[in-house]
């Protein structure tokens, strides 16, 4: 570990930049990747344990852990190493930002936004059977824009089989509450402490009760889960999001500062990695540290801003005195000032160009592929603000400038990475690498966040593990003809990712063998009941064989089987049942009867003529029904005509009970259909009214007409108003009322 250094480039991949920290076990470099063009975070196991295997299989378990975890507010593991250097080591995204102990004692509507993330973070990996087992301040931080990650899972546990998800939360949602403590208070929660009532003051009821029962569950009640933390923070009107940084903004500090005030923080635990054994409610914000960081902070600031001018300008002014008269002195001054000003306004001028194109990149995800370029955007802009801030504005506005220049140029090569970018992760897609695939689709989405194709292919690639993981288990399945439960996991993998090429080409031959199994399945049953004599069945069975394999021979012979055996067994009595069916004026039984004799033998003239006679019948009866069933119909000139003739054409037939009932029936309906009915129309003497297919009634107050029995629509008309439409039906049953027709709506 000793040869590790600033510039040494690893595996002829990755560059080491900077030195980020060491813990018991480990040790951080920030680094290069220069395969990728992107900073990543280097996470070494130490010299000491590098010769243990025991401590080997942990850290590479660490890794698996973690990079098997694929969350939006999960830090990002990706490469496992152990033949670059002599120590293994892994690769994961580097967060450029504190810890959350930096909102401590903030506004708890501000403060608390991000837990919302955290808590779904868990519900994520506790969804996988995945507990953190050390969720602390340092091992949450919180990015430029203000989002929180949740990373070194180097204690986790993993839960093979999970019977009941609160057993695996509880110890992650006990810590998560005392976290929550922490950042209002600042100071983990005392023993047996009633937390309810000491936060309910600040922060509400709601909230209050919420971390209570996290931190010290009722024990008579089930623990809560990380879904029911994320329903009861949004009922609370906590909601997920991004918090505002600048709240606790530190100043930009040189490497000397910086250097000191990381070795405080190693003394107290650091923000980068840690894997000391630390008890969790004593651990989150540190008050000593917070409290000698933030006044070293602010002597460093107070010096630099207020004194160091001071003392400059001080001594400027003395030497010009001693060479100037008083009426010089004033002169100089003045001109000196508009000096400053016009600098100043040059200054603002470039630093509002500046912030428009960095916003317009931020927008754009140019964290995620910006690479140096943006690094060298930032650190202009930042030594542009502190020269601003010491009143040397030429300073900065060089720095402002070649920070736009710089900005501009990632703005031009927007089109370019975007285009790199989805060939990147469409080649990772087709080669089953869903690391490479997330990255570059990650970067896709956010340079164009509102594209949806991107977004779903995104997704598609934070799937594509479990996908593979399904689809490799369908394909052993099929290999065992398990075709059911092949097709259940293969269906899974395609509820993921319904474009997955491989998953669509194996769906298409598990079912191509259920199918065949089903063929087979239904032969063996329809020759099972040609044997019985179960003509039905077998042709049954024998059709949906047919259905799935139409062209097989085996189908050819057995319908051949079939056809014989009903034609010789079924047609006496079918013969017999079809008498018994025309007796009883059950039409449709005799068709369906001659219409299965005629299945055996299309030649048998007995069947060819009975069809012919009680299909005439069947439909005769069906329209007689449906005179009777449309009854109002029939006050219809056209239709009672059709009615009539019907009767006299059915009177040639033999006179059965149920076309008996029919016809007199229908002779009831056309004599009701034939009487008119007195009603009443009342209107205003303004309105033109008419009944359609009676006639025009024109101006009225109140009428008395005779209709026939059925349904009628009145319209009337009268100029500048809306016209009315009233339908109204006519019936000897109905007690009718009269029908107002009245245009009442101006237009």
């Amino acid at each position: 570990m000793n040869k590790l250094k600033k510039d040494l480039l690893l595996g002829q991949r990755y560059q080491l930049i900077e030195f980020l920290g060491k813990g018991g076990m480990s040790s951080v470099w920030l680094a290069l990747d220069t395969k990728l063009n992107t900073r990543v975070a280097l996470k070494f196991l130490s010299d000491e344990l590098s010769t243990h295997e025991t401590a080997i299989k942990r850290f590479k378990k660490e890794w698996m852990i973690a990079s098997n975890l694929v969350h939006p507010n999960i830090v990002r593991v990706y490469e496992y190493h152990d033949d670059i250097t002599p120590n293994p080591f892994y690769s994961m995204k580097y967060i450029d930002g504190d810890n959350i102990s930096i909102l401590s004692e903030s506004d708890f509507t501000e403060a608390f936004k991000p837990i919302g993330y955290i808590a779904s973070a868990l519900n994520y990996a506790h969804q996988k059977g995945i507990s953190h087992g050390d969720l602390r301040s340092n091992n949450i931080l919180i990015d430029g824009d203000g989002m929180p990650f949740l990373f070194d899972f180097g204690v986790a546990t993993i839960h093979e089989e999970v019977n009941d998800l609160s057993d695996v939360c509880h110890s992650d949602i006990n810590s998560l509450g005392i976290l929550m403590y922490e950042i209002l208070l600042g100071v983990p929660p005392k023993p047996n402490e009633d937390i309810k009532n000491s936060l309910e003051a600040k922060i509400g009821k709601k909230l209050s009760s919420l971390i209570a029962s996290m931190v010290n569950p009722n024990q008579k009640e089930k623990s809560l889960d990380t879904k029911e933390v994320m329903s009861l923070l949004l009922d609370a009107d906590i909601r997920p999001g991004r918090v505002d940084v600048k709240i606790k903004s530190k100043p930009k500090l040189n490497d000397d500062i910086r250097a000191e005030i990381f070795n405080n923080e190693n003394q107290f635990g650091s923000n980068i990695v840690s894997d000391q054994e630390t008890p969790k409610h004593e651990e989150g914000v540190d008050p000593k540290t917070f409290y000698i960081s933030l006044v070293f902070i602010l002597a460093l600031f107070f010096s630099v801003v207020f004194l160091l001018p001071s003392a400059v300008d001080e001594k400027t002014i003395n030497r010009d005195q001693s060479k100037q008269g008083p009426q010089e002195e004033i002169e100089n001054n003045d001109e000196f000032e508009k000096e400053m000003l016009l600098q100043r306004k040059i200054a603002d001028e470039n630093l509002n160009s500046l912030i428009i194109e960095y916003e317009s990149l931020k927008n754009q995800g140019v964290s995620k592929w910006g690479g140096q370029i943006y690094e060298r955007v930032k650190d202009n802009f930042n030594i542009g603000d502190e020269e601003y801030l010491k009143g040397s504005f030429i300073s900065a506005s060089k720095h402002y400038q070649i920070a736009f220049i710089e900005a501009q140029k990632l703005s031009s090569m927007i089109d370019d990475q975007l285009n790199s970018s989805l060939i990147s992760a469409e080649n990772a897609m087709k080669s089953n690498n869903f690391n490479e695939a997330i990255y570059f689709y990650d970067i896709a989405s956010s340079i164009k966040p509102n594209n949806i194709e991107y977004k779903k292919q995104y997704q598609r690639a934070l799937n594509l593990e479990d996908v593979i993981l399904l689809y490799r288990k369908a394909f052993e399945l099929n290999k065992d003809n398990d075709f059911i439960s092949a097709k259940d996991l293969i269906m899974k993998s395609l509820n993921l990712d319904p474009e997955y090429e491989p998953s669509l080409s194996l769906l298409k031959q598990i079912q191509i063998n259920i199918t065949r199994e089903q063929f087979e399945n239904r032969m063996t049953e329809g020759f099972s009941a040609l044997n019985k004599i179960d003509f039905l069945s077998a042709r049954a069975l024998f059709m949906d064989a047919k259905s799935l394999f139409p062209k097989s021979i085996e189908l050819i012979d057995a319908f051949r089987q079939l056809d014989q055996a009903e034609k010789d067994f079924f047609i006496s009595n079918l013969k017999e049942q079809i008498e018994d069916f025309e007796k009883n004026e059950q039409w449709e039984l005799a068709i369906e009867g001659y219409e299965k004799i005629l299945e055996k033998d299309r030649d048998i003239e007995f069947a060819k003529e009975g069809l012919l006679e009680v299909s005439k019948r069947s439909e005769l009866t069906r329209k007689i029904q449906e005179y009777i069933d449309n009854y109002n119909a029939l006050n219809d000139p056209e239709i009672m005509e059709k009615a009539t003739t019907l009767l006299i054409e059915v009177s040639v037939f033999e006179k059965k009970p149920r076309l008996n009932a029919q016809i007199e029936e229908l002779r009831r309906l056309l004599k009701r259909a034939n009487t008119p009915i007195e009603i009443s129309l009342v209107s205003d003497n303004y309105t033109n009214v008419r009944i359609l297919k009676v006639g025009v009634l024109n101006l009225f107050e109140s009428r008395n007409i005779k209709l026939r029995p059925g349904n009628y629509v009145a319209v009337g008309i009268r100029a500048g108003f809306r016209d009315v439409r009233v339908e109204f039906t006519v019936a000897p049953e109905i007690n009718m009322r009269p029908v107002k027709v009245i245009c009442e709506e101006l237009i």
